[in-house]
């Protein structure tokens, strides 16, 4: 099958039949081409569930829109955020593409983090907290991922479990000052103090290595306004108050 250059990633819809036999062909794992049955006695829905369809991702247009960005920033480290089995793309498809074009992954479940240990070593990142099982499943298993807290408690459970487990995690301090308000550090006037010294704290903590301060915007598609804009500036200030108080190299 040909697709043409597409900018973004192209879906290719054929008839069922020629569909079916594509399917068949491929070496990609049936459970990636097939959608699940639909329950219950409603006919005309159990008539469409059995219409498969071929999904066809276009590994050009993913090249091409990683090597835009690396173009745009030539000096900035590249992550590829890859949750949700790659936005439901398949992380085993997508990793291979973008591992030379990328410096780094981002997830939020370990099993995406093992699916990526299998085709590269390079940095993964927890962007959520994680929960104390997610955590030791991931130190059993030698996974190496950064883990994201937006407080000391959050920071206090993984210092404990690395030094039950003789090592250190790396950790992103995620800095709530982009209006997200559901976690993360404050960097409003009143609480400004108490973060510095919780992350003070956490310097000398013998389980965890601050490597990178993080921020999250509530919409991505208000990034433009001259609110989400301030929120961004704020965030790089405070970032830099961060980095430049406890000498930080990121």
């Amino acid at each position: 099958m040909e697709f043409s250059q597409l900018t973004s990633p192209q879906i290719k819809v054929q008839d069922e039949q020629t569909a079916h036999q594509d399917l068949l062909k491929s070496n990609l794992p049936k459970s990636k081409l097939f959608a699940a049955m639909l329950d219950g006695a409603n006919q005309h829905f159990k008539h469409h569930a059995y219409k498969n369809i071929w999904l066809g991702i276009n590994k050009l247009a993913l090249i091409h829109n990683a090597q835009f960005l690396k173009k745009r920033s030539p000096q900035q480290k590249l992550c590829a955020v890859l949750k949700s089995d790659a936005y439901g793309h398949g992380i085993d498809i997508v990793t291979p593409i973008l591992e030379p074009l990328v410096d780094c992954y981002a997830i939020t479940e370990t099993h995406e983090a093992s699916l990526i240990r299998q085709i590269s070593q390079k940095t993964i990142i927890r962007i959520r907290p994680a929960t104390a099982l997610e955590v030791i499943q991931g130190l059993k298993e030698g996974l190496d991922i950064q883990e994201t807290v937006g407080s000391n408690d959050q920071a206090l459970m993984l210092g404990q479990l690395a030094v039950e487990h003789k090592t250190r995690i790396k950790i992103h301090l995620n800095i709530d000052s982009t209006g997200m308000g559901r976690d993360g550090y404050s960097s409003n006037l009143k609480a400004w103090e108490i973060t510095l010294n919780q992350i003070e704290q956490l310097l000398m903590h013998p389980g965890l290595d601050i490597v990178g301060i993080m921020g999250h915007l509530p919409k991505s598609g208000d990034v433009d306004t001259q609110a989400a804009l301030c929120k961004v500036y704020d965030f790089v200030e405070k970032a830099f108050i961060i980095k430049e108080k406890f000498n930080l190299k990121n």
